[in-house]
C-alpha cells in the first residue's frame, strides 16, 4: 500500500505535466511551475528539465523551417518562370503569380485534370508518376500570343517516395520569334546568294563549251560573271557585319558632320 502510494505521488506531477504540456506555447510556465513545485522530487526535476532541452530544440527546428520556407516562397513568387507542384491525387499544393499568368488560370483550375485538359495537353498523372518512360515529359503550347513550354517531373519526400508532381512553365515567346526570324533571314540569304550563282554557273558554262566564240560575247560572259562575282562578295561582306555586329565586335568610326 505504502508502495502504491509512493508512486502513484511520485508519478502524478509528471502525468499532469505531460498532459498540459500539448502547447509549446506554455514550455516556460510549465518549467517554472513543475520545477518548483518538484525541488524536492528529483525524478520530476530531471523529466521537465530533460523536457524542456528536446522542447527548445524542436522550437528551433521549426524555425528554421520556417524560415526555409519563407526563402522558397519569396523565391518563387518572384521566379520569372511558373512553378506549380502537384500531390498525388492532383491537386494543387504550391503555385505562383508566374505560372497563373503564362497559363491563364481561374480559381476553378484547382488541379492537374482541369488545368491540362482546358489547355488540350493529353498527359496523365498517374503516368507520370508511375511510368519510367514518363518520368519527365515536356510540352510546347500556344496560349494566346504566348509561345509557353512545360515541362513535368515527380518529386519525392525524404523517404525517397514519389510525392508528386513538379510543372515548369517556361515563356519561351522571344525564343520562338527569334527562331522564326532566323529561319526567314536563312531562307533570304538562300534566295539571294541562289541567283547571281546561278548566272556565274550558266556564263561559265557557256565559255567552257564555247557556246559563241567571238571575243565580244566572251567578254559579255565574264562581266556577268565578274558583276555577280561582286554581288555575292557584298552580300558575304554583310553577313560578316550582322555577325560582327551580334557578337559586339563591330567597330565605329564616329565623326562629327
Amino acid at each position: 500500500i505504502i508502495g502504491i502510494f509512493a508512486v502513484k505521488n511520485m508519478m502524478t506531477p509528471i502525468t499532469d505535466f505531460v498532459k498540459n504540456a500539448g502547447d509549446l506555447s506554455k514550455t516556460d510556465e510549465l518549467k517554472t511551475k513543475y520545477l518548483s513545485e518538484g525541488k524536492e522530487n528529483k525524478n520530476v526535476n530531471e523529466f521537465v528539465s530533460a523536457f524542456n532541452t528536446v522542447t527548445t530544440e524542436l522550437n528551433e527546428n521549426l524555425n528554421e523551417i520556417k524560415k526555409q520556407k519563407k526563402q522558397i516562397e519569396t523565391i518563387l513568387l518572384h521566379m520569372t518562370d511558373g512553378i506549380i507542384a502537384f500531390d498525388l491525387e492532383g491537386k494543387i499544393t504550391h503555385i505562383n503569380p508566374a505560372a497563373t499568368k503564362f497559363l491563364e488560370l481561374q480559381e476553378a483550375d484547382d488541379n492537374f485534370e482541369k488545368i491540362f485538359k482546358k489547355l488540350n495537353i493529353d498527359i496523365n498523372i498517374e503516368k507520370l508518376i508511375y511510368l519510367e518512360e514518363w518520368t519527365s515529359s515536356e510540352q510546347n503550347i500556344h496560349i494566346g500570343d504566348r509561345y509557353v513550354n512545360i515541362f513535368f517531373a515527380p518529386f519525392k519526400d525524404s523517404n525517397e517516395k514519389t510525392a508528386g508532381v513538379m510543372v515548369l512553365v517556361q515563356d519561351v515567346t522571344e525564343h520562338v520569334k527569334l527562331d522564326n526570324m532566323r529561319k526567314e533571314f536563312v531562307a533570304d540569304v538562300s534566295h539571294e546568294l541562289k541567283t547571281p550563282i546561278a548566272l556565274i554557273q550558266g556564263y561559265a558554262e557557256g565559255l567552257v563549251e564555247n557556246v559563241n566564240t567571238d571575243d565580244e560575247s566572251r567578254k559579255f560572259y565574264a562581266e556577268v560573271i565578274l558583276d555577280e562575282s561582286n554581288k555575292m562578295d557584298i552580300l558575304v561582306k554583310q553577313l560578316l557585319e550582322l555577325m560582327k555586329l551580334e557578337y559586339g565586335k563591330r567597330e565605329f568610326n564616329n565623326k562629327k558632320f
